[in-house]
């Protein structure tokens, strides 16, 4: 589970960042967490037969962890960090979006007999079955902040934040669609989800077009502001 209270210790070079305003370290930690999860799967693919149980447990404890402290000390907290480049904003979303959406498209978080189940089951959860406010926050604030955000950029011709943005909204888009489709497909006599919720309710998320912390002026549920944003990119195409 994401939900473990075990304390976690972000390093001092990981809190300098967020005072300087500049993340590769933390993109570097990303992509290391990201390829921990691509080992694994592609272990699990080729040597399931071959491998002891107790390596493959051990793996996915590990994974666990790293995903814990993603989860916990930079999805949680990193939209209302301050950058100096909007673009690096949109690039860490990315990478935790990527993260996220190979997990749950890899491993069904339906079926827990699976190799690595565990770890999708954990995702799953966090976004869907004991979602927050803070979990989803994320997911919701990259789309009712979408078109702000291309306005600000388009008028200050910052293409890299541009197309930083539209990579944004791929990688968190396709976490929710898988979110709500295994919800769909398990879940649906369950109610509405917290995620089900925000995405049809007209409330605003924390963050700002400028890249900082805040709270984002779209007045539009996000629906209509997904609407919105894809409406006014393309007219600025033609």
């Amino acid at each position: 589970s994401l939900f473990d209270k075990t304390k976690m210790y972000t390093s001092s070079v990981l809190a300098a960042e967020r005072v300087s305003g500049y993340y590769p370290i933390t993109r570097s930690l990303l992509l290391f967490v990201q390829s921990m999860f691509t080992q694994a799967y592609s272990g699990m693919l080729v040597t399931l037969s071959e491998e002891s149980p107790k390596l493959q447990t051990y793996k996915e404890d590990v994974l666990m962890r790293a995903l814990r402290f993603v989860h916990t000390e930079i999805w949680m907290e990193h939209v209302g960090w301050r950058y100096v480049q909007l673009s690096e904003r949109f690039q860490v979303g990315r990478l935790l979006g990527t993260l996220y959406g190979d997990i749950l498209d890899r491993v069904s978080p339906t079926d827990p007999d699976v190799p690595l189940a565990s770890i999708s089951q954990a995702v799953f959860e966090a976004l869907v079955l004991r979602a927050t406010t803070s979990s989803i926050n994320p997911l919701v604030t990259a789309i009712t902040t979408s078109t702000a955000v291309f306005h600000h950029a388009s008028s200050s011709r910052r293409f890299a934040d541009l197309n930083a943005l539209y990579l944004l909204l791929g990688a968190h888009l396709r976490v929710i669609r898988l979110c709500l489709t295994y919800k769909q497909r398990v879940y649906a006599n369950e109610g509405h989800c917290l995620l089900e919720q925000a995405l049809c309710s007209r409330a605003s998320g924390n963050g700002s077009a400028n890249g900082g912390s805040g709270i984002a002026k779209a007045g539009a549920d996000p629906i209509d502001a997904l609407i919105s944003f894809v409406s006014t990119a393309e007219a600025a195409t033609n």
